[in-house]
């Protein structure tokens, strides 16, 4: 039968190393709640950078959108005046061209009946051969100042048409120097502003990179830490342990009973006895 004390001393010995068990894993789990509290934080933290981001080009988008009603709104505005000024221009041109021609057939019917005239008078009257010569001559002045006056029309359509021409002809330069210098610009504008989102995707990498640097050296500083804190209390708990006459491993590599480390301990005190 056991002695009641060396039972004691064995229960003893067994609560010790289950506190001893205890506080490491307590420990072990100290440090994994303190990691995963960390590694949380972070996430939290791009989140909240992620979202800030997010609505960066929110905003972004809607001055973009806002940006292209209105130049569609102008575009449109633009098109329609235009359109006015060609109708109106076309309108004009078709009303000097029908100016033009309703004053020739009028013309011609004049010079068309003086000759009529005269022939049916010569006819019924030949006594007046002389008065129906001078109405011949008189009808061959009116076909001369007719053929003037149609020639006069014609030339005055003519240059009126040629204006109506020049000037839509001058519009549609000025359009056509507006729509390069629109061009031009608007090709200068997306330069720059590629040239800025260019280097804002730059200055963003490079943060990005030098955030990762930092995570890493942080990383690598804290597992060396742990690393050192470990190694430390493992060297105290062998040297608690070698205090109280036991090792952590035998020459085996294996941990000792705890009969054989009571064993040991009695040994080293009969020793100490003996020699004092």
């Amino acid at each position: 039968m056991d002695d009641p004390d060396q039972l004691y001393d064995d229960l003893f010995e067994d609560l010790e190393d289950g506190r001893a068990i205890i506080k490491t894993s307590l420990h072990e789990l100290e440090d994994r709640i303190k990691d995963l509290s960390n590694e949380a934080e972070e996430l939290k933290a791009q989140v909240r950078n992620l979202q800030q981001e997010n609505e960066g080009l929110s905003k972004q988008n809607e001055i973009l959108t806002r940006n292209i009603s209105c130049l569609f709104k102008t575009a449109q505005m633009e098109i329609s005046r235009k359109d006015k000024q060609i109708k109106a221009l076309q309108q004009e041109s078709l009303c000097a061209s029908t100016s033009g021609a309703r004053s020739v057939p009028l013309a011609i019917a004049r010079a068309d009946s003086l000759p009529a005239k005269e022939q049916t008078v010569a006819t019924v009257f030949p006594a007046l051969s002389n008065g129906g010569r001078r109405q011949d001559e008189a009808g061959i002045s009116s076909k001369k100042d007719s053929s003037t006056e149609n020639e006069a029309s014609r030339d005055f359509v003519t240059v009126q048409k040629q204006s109506v021409e020049g000037r839509v002809r001058h519009e549609n330069r000025l359009d056509m120097s507006k729509r390069n210098e629109d061009r031009r610009l608007g090709r200068q504008h997306r330069d720059r502003t590629d040239a800025v989102r260019v280097n804002d995707a730059y200055d963003k990498y490079e943060k990005y990179q030098d955030d990762t640097r930092k995570r890493e050296r942080e990383d690598k500083h804290r597992e060396e830490h742990e690393k050192r804190r470990h190694r430390e209390e493992h060297e105290r708990r062998r040297h608690d342990e070698g205090y109280h006459g036991r090792s952590t491993t035998d020459a085996g590599g294996r941990r000792p009973s705890s009969h054989a480390a009571r064993g040991h301990w009695k040994v080293h005190e009969r020793t100490e006895f003996a020699v004092s």
